[in-house]
């Protein structure tokens, strides 16, 4: 018998040959059924699309195509899906076990909650790192952006969810954020790790655009609560560089 709680996934993926097969699998053995898996690929050339194909009896959806970037991509991802909720778990990223989907929806009663979410492990440093989230509040969100939650481990409610500016090249997540708080009412934070967050992606190897978008986020939506962002911003670019 399928649960009541329809969970869509949606992966995006650009060349993602040497990683997207961990997170297909991540996904596909999951052991919630009630589960639409969507595949928005940017129109690879290395080998990803042969990937795809491999698990294409199991996947509900999937297109390769030339987008705008990866906020046009989820966007269509939007589009295109059916569930109560939606997740974005992108390539090279992974369900932290088999189990997460059923353990977060496992009755009805989860439908009453617009916002779900949990913690993340942070993965690619010198040692794996549990990112605990923060309350998701707009005070919250101007004073450590991103920092609040990592994206994967969020689902939204699909009366809730926004689509994604094509504004900014990497920061359209904050953005969706600050969209998202106005909207969510009742959130649920769950206690155990949601996702294996990999680093290395388009924002850690551009963290100069990176950080130049935060800020044109936070001064766009509201110059006062930016002087919260400013001093965070700041220090991580700082910080990236030191390190580098």
């Amino acid at each position: 018998m399928k649960s009541d709680v329809k969970i869509s996934i949606i992966t995006v993926v650009y060349n993602g040959a040497t990683y997207l097969e961990k997170t297909i699998q991540s996904i596909l053995n999951q052991t919630y059924d009630n589960l639409e898996y969507i595949i928005i690929d940017g129109g690879s050339i290395d080998g990803t699309i042969d990937i795809i194909k491999k698990y294409e009896d199991k996947i509900s959806y999937w297109i390769s195509e030339k987008d705008a970037g990866i906020y046009d991509a989820m966007n269509k991802g939007i589009d295109i899906s059916s569930g109560d909720y939606i997740n974005f778990l992108n390539a090279g990223d992974s369900f932290a076990d088999y189990y997460v989907l059923e353990r977060i929806f496992n009755n009805q009663e989860m439908l009453l909650y617009d916002l779900v979410y949990g913690p993340a492990i942070v993965t690619g440093g010198k040692k794996e790192v549990l990112l605990h989230p923060k309350k998701f509040t707009k005070f919250n969100l101007y004073l450590w952006n991103t920092r609040v939650v990592c994206h994967q481990a969020i689902f939204i409610k699909r009366e809730e969810i926004v689509k994604y500016t094509l504004k900014y090249k990497l920061k359209g997540e904050l953005n969706w954020y600050l969209d998202l708080v106005e909207k969510v009412d009742k959130v649920l934070i769950v206690d155990f790790p949601i996702v294996y967050y990999s680093l290395g992606g388009t924002g850690d190897m551009n963290y100069k655009l990176n950080t130049i978008e935060s800020i044109k986020v936070v001064y766009g939506r509201n110059k006062l609560f930016a002087s919260l962002s400013l001093p965070v911003i700041i220090y991580k670019y700082f910080k990236k560089v030191l390190n580098k």
